[in-house]
């Protein structure tokens, strides 16, 4: 975990306070579940590290899956027909 924060620069760590930020603050005022943050939280820092090009983002965006599966299962939309 000391690899992944030791180079960014404060403009990113600023854009990550903010993705936290607003997440936190849509999720309160939609009433979100603690799911749904957490996994945009996953997903927002996935990208963040993608960007940075880190090894480490496709683990974190394999859990991201792994989350978004388990939110979406529940609704059961198809993608053709009823």
């Amino acid at each position: 975990m000391k690899k992944i924060g030791k180079d960014w620069k404060p403009f990113e760590i600023g854009l990550l306070l903010f993705s936290v930020i607003a997440i936190c603050f849509s999720g309160v005022l939609c009433q979100s579940e603690i799911l749904t943050i957490i996994t945009s939280f996953v997903g927002t820092f996935c990208a963040l590290l993608q960007a940075k090009g880190k090894i480490a983002s496709q683990f974190i965006g394999i859990a991201e899956v792994i989350l978004y599966s388990i939110l979406s299962y529940p609704i059961k939309i198809t993608i053709m027909g009823k």
